[in-house]
Protein backbone atom coordinates (compact mmCIF):
# COMPACT_ATOMS: atom_id res chain seq x y z
CA UNK A 1 0.00 0.00 0.00
CA UNK A 2 1.70 3.38 -1.09
CA UNK A 3 1.23 6.42 1.46
CA UNK A 4 0.00 9.60 0.36
CA UNK A 5 3.40 10.88 0.10
CA UNK A 6 4.20 8.25 -2.73
CA UNK A 7 0.99 8.22 -4.10
CA UNK A 8 1.72 12.21 -4.65
CA UNK A 9 5.39 11.64 -5.57
CA UNK A 10 3.92 8.94 -8.36
CA UNK A 11 1.11 10.67 -9.42
CA UNK A 12 3.57 13.96 -10.33
CA UNK A 13 6.39 12.58 -12.13
CA UNK A 14 7.26 10.39 -15.15
CA UNK A 15 7.62 7.10 -13.98
CA UNK A 16 9.85 4.19 -15.76
CA UNK A 17 8.39 0.80 -14.87
CA UNK A 18 11.49 -1.70 -14.52
CA UNK A 19 10.40 -4.85 -14.73
CA UNK A 20 11.75 -8.16 -13.67
CA UNK A 21 10.82 -10.71 -16.28
CA UNK A 22 8.12 -10.76 -19.43
CA UNK A 23 5.41 -11.47 -17.00
CA UNK A 24 5.82 -8.38 -14.69
CA UNK A 25 5.78 -6.78 -17.67
CA UNK A 26 2.70 -8.09 -19.30
CA UNK A 27 1.26 -7.83 -15.70
CA UNK A 28 2.07 -4.29 -15.26
CA UNK A 29 1.04 -3.13 -18.96
CA UNK A 30 -2.49 -4.60 -18.82
CA UNK A 31 -2.92 -2.86 -15.17
CA UNK A 32 -1.58 0.41 -17.21
CA UNK A 33 -4.00 0.15 -20.45
CA UNK A 34 -6.89 -0.48 -17.67
CA UNK A 35 -6.20 2.13 -15.77
CA UNK A 36 -5.98 0.70 -12.40
CA UNK A 37 -3.01 1.96 -11.32
CA UNK A 38 -2.21 5.44 -9.40
CA UNK A 39 -0.37 5.87 -12.71
CA UNK A 40 -1.70 6.90 -16.12
CA UNK A 41 0.04 5.22 -18.66
CA UNK A 42 0.53 8.72 -20.96
CA UNK A 43 2.89 9.68 -17.49
CA UNK A 44 5.19 6.41 -18.21
CA UNK A 45 8.55 6.56 -19.99
CA UNK A 46 8.70 4.61 -22.73
CA UNK A 47 11.19 2.29 -23.47
CA UNK A 48 13.05 3.43 -26.50
CA UNK A 49 13.76 0.22 -28.35
CA UNK A 50 10.28 -1.48 -27.59
CA UNK A 51 8.08 1.83 -27.33
CA UNK A 52 6.37 0.20 -24.52
CA UNK A 53 5.35 1.10 -21.23
CA UNK A 54 7.92 -0.76 -19.00
CA UNK A 55 11.46 -1.64 -19.53
CA UNK A 56 13.33 -5.01 -18.84
CA UNK A 57 16.53 -3.10 -18.35
CA UNK A 58 17.32 -3.92 -14.72
CA UNK A 59 21.16 -2.42 -14.42
CA UNK A 60 21.43 0.94 -12.69
CA UNK A 61 23.81 2.36 -14.77
CA UNK A 62 22.08 1.43 -17.99
CA UNK A 63 18.77 2.61 -16.72
CA UNK A 64 20.99 6.28 -15.84
CA UNK A 65 22.27 6.17 -19.42
CA UNK A 66 19.22 5.53 -21.70
CA UNK A 67 16.84 6.93 -19.55
CA UNK A 68 17.53 9.22 -17.22
CA UNK A 69 19.78 11.82 -18.98
CA UNK A 70 16.94 13.06 -20.67
CA UNK A 71 14.82 16.08 -20.17
CA UNK A 72 11.45 15.41 -18.90
CA UNK A 73 9.77 18.53 -17.66
CA UNK A 74 8.65 16.69 -14.87
CA UNK A 75 10.46 15.01 -12.00
CA UNK A 76 11.25 11.32 -12.38
CA UNK A 77 10.48 8.15 -10.53
CA UNK A 78 11.41 4.53 -10.89
CA UNK A 79 9.29 1.50 -10.29
CA UNK A 80 10.94 -1.46 -10.11
CA UNK A 81 9.03 -4.87 -9.85
CA UNK A 82 10.80 -7.87 -9.14
CA UNK A 83 10.89 -11.28 -6.93
CA UNK A 84 14.34 -10.53 -5.07
CA UNK A 85 15.07 -8.76 -2.24
CA UNK A 86 18.67 -9.29 -2.57
CA UNK A 87 19.02 -7.75 -5.98
CA UNK A 88 21.54 -4.56 -5.60
CA UNK A 89 19.88 -1.17 -7.62
CA UNK A 90 21.80 1.81 -6.45
CA UNK A 91 21.74 5.05 -8.89
CA UNK A 92 25.15 7.44 -8.75
CA UNK A 93 25.09 10.98 -8.19
CA UNK A 94 22.86 13.29 -8.77
CA UNK A 95 20.30 10.83 -9.86
CA UNK A 96 20.41 9.17 -6.18
CA UNK A 97 19.55 12.47 -4.97
CA UNK A 98 16.62 13.29 -7.18
CA UNK A 99 15.20 10.22 -8.42
CA UNK A 100 12.72 8.07 -5.93
CA UNK A 101 12.96 4.54 -6.38
CA UNK A 102 9.88 2.05 -5.43
CA UNK A 103 11.14 -1.60 -5.18
CA UNK A 104 7.46 -3.98 -5.09
CA UNK A 105 7.92 -7.34 -4.27
CA UNK A 106 5.89 -10.04 -6.22
CA UNK A 107 5.17 -12.36 -3.55
CA UNK A 108 4.70 -15.17 -4.32
CA UNK A 109 6.87 -15.63 -7.41
CA UNK A 110 4.98 -14.82 -10.44
CA UNK A 111 5.23 -19.13 -11.32
CA UNK A 112 3.13 -19.16 -8.00
CA UNK A 113 0.04 -17.89 -9.96
CA UNK A 114 0.58 -20.32 -12.64
CA UNK A 115 0.91 -23.23 -10.21
CA UNK A 116 -2.35 -21.98 -8.42
CA UNK A 117 -4.26 -20.90 -11.99
CA UNK A 118 -3.42 -24.90 -12.86
CA UNK A 119 -5.20 -25.87 -9.76
CA UNK A 120 -1.88 -27.56 -9.16
CA UNK A 121 -0.81 -26.13 -5.45
CA UNK A 122 -1.41 -29.35 -3.03
CA UNK A 123 0.68 -30.92 -5.65
CA UNK A 124 3.41 -28.29 -4.93
CA UNK A 125 3.47 -28.10 -1.65
CA UNK A 126 3.43 -31.81 -0.65
CA UNK A 127 6.16 -32.77 -3.52
CA UNK A 128 8.19 -29.74 -4.83
CA UNK A 129 8.19 -27.34 -1.65
CA UNK A 130 11.59 -26.53 -0.41
CA UNK A 131 12.95 -28.62 -2.93
CA UNK A 132 12.23 -26.97 -6.69
CA UNK A 133 11.96 -23.69 -7.17
CA UNK A 134 8.16 -22.47 -9.18
CA UNK A 135 9.60 -21.83 -12.18
CA UNK A 136 11.55 -25.78 -12.54
CA UNK A 137 8.15 -27.21 -11.11
CA UNK A 138 6.39 -25.29 -14.06
CA UNK A 139 8.94 -26.67 -16.17
CA UNK A 140 8.62 -30.41 -15.44
CA UNK A 141 5.34 -30.83 -13.80
CA UNK A 142 3.11 -28.67 -15.68
CA UNK A 143 5.11 -28.33 -19.10
CA UNK A 144 5.45 -24.83 -19.25
CA UNK A 145 9.05 -24.58 -20.44
CA UNK A 146 8.99 -21.33 -21.59
CA UNK A 147 7.06 -19.59 -18.55
CA UNK A 148 9.49 -17.01 -17.89
CA UNK A 149 9.40 -15.95 -21.97
CA UNK A 150 7.16 -13.87 -23.35
CA UNK A 151 4.81 -14.17 -24.47
CA UNK A 152 3.58 -16.81 -22.27
CA UNK A 153 0.45 -18.12 -22.98
CA UNK A 154 -0.38 -18.58 -18.88
CA UNK A 155 0.65 -14.57 -18.27
CA UNK A 156 -2.03 -13.71 -20.89
CA UNK A 157 -4.59 -15.83 -19.91
CA UNK A 158 -3.92 -15.15 -16.60
CA UNK A 159 -3.93 -11.36 -16.57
Amino acid sequence: MLDDQSRMTLQNARVLFVCEGSCERIIIETLLAADRLVIDESATIRDTITDRPTTNCRAAKTIQDVFLGLDYEQPVAIVRILDSRKEQFRLSYPYSETVPVFNCYTRPEIEMLAIIKEDELSKYNRRAKNKTKPSEFCKKTLGMGRIKNEPSPVCVVGC
